[in-house]
């Protein structure tokens, strides 16, 4: 028997019918009997058909969604380093203030020639978060990079894993 252009699309609707997949289904959707979709299915090498549209669609599905993951991790490198960037140029301008505020004793101490300007508690507040974010911003932002990347850090069980697009199986009844 030669597929004609009905076979294929009683193909295509098999396939569709996904877990729900039945010749019966089938049947009914192109008003013929159940043993003539069965032979079709066998004639026409339907499940041989499926596993390989199965393996296609697999193979489109894992580079679609290595594209996506590798885009990700891209935006929040971009976004660390930004963040490091940022961090590092507070840092250089703590140290020229804190520089230019100090100078050596007798003894070869540094000790502040010129007391800070501290106009406010905000001032005071500015000082303590830029030497926190110089202090520990780096080293976080770090370890930020190393999660990203999939590398372990101190804690070696940790990794980010970036999934998105994916529903949550509590999700799949929904449908």
């Amino acid at each position: 028997m030669k597929e004609t252009v009905r076979h294929q699309e009683a193909f295509d609707f098999y396939y569709g019918l996904g877990v729900h997949r039945g010749y019966t289904a089938c049947a009914r959707e192109f008003d013929v009997a159940r043993t003539s979709i069965a032979r079709w299915g066998k004639e026409f090498n339907w499940q041989k058909r499926i596993e390989q549209r199965d393996i296609e669609n697999s193979k489109r599905l894992e580079k679609k969604t290595n594209t996506v993951v590798v885009n990700e991790k891209a935006k929040a490198m971009k976004w660390v380093e930004d963040r490091l960037r940022t961090a590092e140029l507070r840092n250089q301008y703590l140290v020229r203030a804190l520089s230019s505020a100090l100078t050596e004793d007798k003894d070869g101490k540094k000790v502040l020639k010129k007391e800070l300007e501290i106009k406010s508690l905000r001032d005071l507040a500015d000082i303590n978060k830029a030497i926190n974010d110089t202090d520990k911003g780096g080293i976080e932002l770090h370890k930020l990079t190393q999660l990203i990347m999939g590398e372990p850090d101190s804690r070696p069980d940790t990794n980010i894993t970036i999934v998105t697009g994916i529903q949550r199986p509590e999700d799949w009844e929904k449908e």
